[in-house]
């Protein structure tokens, strides 16, 4: 939820951002100063595009990755155990895993 008036201070969503462009605006609106408040009790349910590819996916992380490098990389509400290093963001399944020699 946003006010009209800071969403359009924002510019609204990028529609270059595609399926990230919720979380480009976030981080955008993060970075004028404004709180972005997180819930780990909502349940959402994010209904893609038919006519959405992989291949477009993958280009859209990785512009989101290009813009917001920094900021990503310092994310409080980033989970560990999600790999950072795959456009789908898949579990990282060494994560938390010690081998020992």
């Amino acid at each position: 939820m946003t006010r009209r008036a800071v969403y359009d201070a924002m510019g609204g969503f990028d529609d270059e951002m595609g399926g990230f462009a919720d979380v480009d605006y976030c981080l955008r609106v993060a970075g004028a100063g404004y709180r972005v408040v997180f819930t780990p009790h909502a349940a959402l349910v994010h209904n893609k595009s038919s006519s959405t590819s992989s291949e477009a996916d993958a280009d859209e992380a990785a512009r989101l990755r290009m813009r917001w490098s920094d900021r990503l990389a310092q994310d409080p509400y980033y989970n560990r155990n999600f790999s950072r290093d795959t456009p789908d963001y898949e579990p990282d399944l060494t994560a938390g895993v010690t081998l020992e020699p």
